[in-house]
C-alpha cells in the first residue's frame, strides 16, 4: 500500500468513523424515546405496572416532556452521549423509596449489537 493510500484510507476512515457514530447516537434515542416507551419494558425487563390502573395514556408519560428531550446530548471525536435534562427522569429511571424504577435510558444490550453493526458497517466502506 503506498503512503498515498494510506493517508486516504485513514481520511475515509475518519469520516466513517464520525458517520458510525451519528448513526449510533441516532439509534440510541430511537430505542430509548420510541421502543422502550411502546414495550413499557428496558432491555427485555417489563416495567412495574401502576398501582392505579390508568389505560388513557402511556406509562411514564403524562405531558410527553421527559420522552420528547430524549436527545444527543454530547458529541465529542469518539463518542455520542443520550440523555434528557429533565429533572425528574433520574427518579423514574432509576426510582426512589417511593417510586418504582422504570428504566428507559443506559446500557443496552440490544444498543451494543447494534452499535457493532453499524462499527462493522463503518469498516467494511473504508476497507472494501
Amino acid at each position: 500500500m503506498s503512503k498515498f493510500q494510506f493517508r486516504a484510507k485513514m481520511r475515509a476512515l475518519v469520516v466513517a468513523k464520525q458517520a458510525a457514530l451519528e448513526r449510533m447516537g441516532n439509534n440510541a434515542v430511537q430505542y430509548f424515546k420510541v421502543d422502550t416507551f411502546d414495550k413499557t419494558a428496558f432491555d427485555g425487563q417489563k416495567w412495574k405496572e401502576r398501582k392505579v390502573q390508568d389505560q388513557s395514556r402511556q406509562m411514564l408519560v403524562k405531558t410527553g416532556r421527559m420522552r420528547q428531550d430524549i436527545r444527543v446530548t454530547e458529541r465529542g471525536m469518539n463518542h455520542r452521549r443520550v440523555g434528557t435534562t429533565v429533572p425528574y427522569a433520574k427518579y423514574h429511571n432509576e426510582g426512589t423509596d417511593r417510586l418504582p424504577q422504570r428504566k428507559f435510558i443506559g446500557a443496552s444490550r440490544w444498543l451494543y449489537r447494534r452499535n457493532g453493526v453499524e462499527i462493522l458497517r463503518a469498516l467494511k466502506s473504508v476497507f472494501k
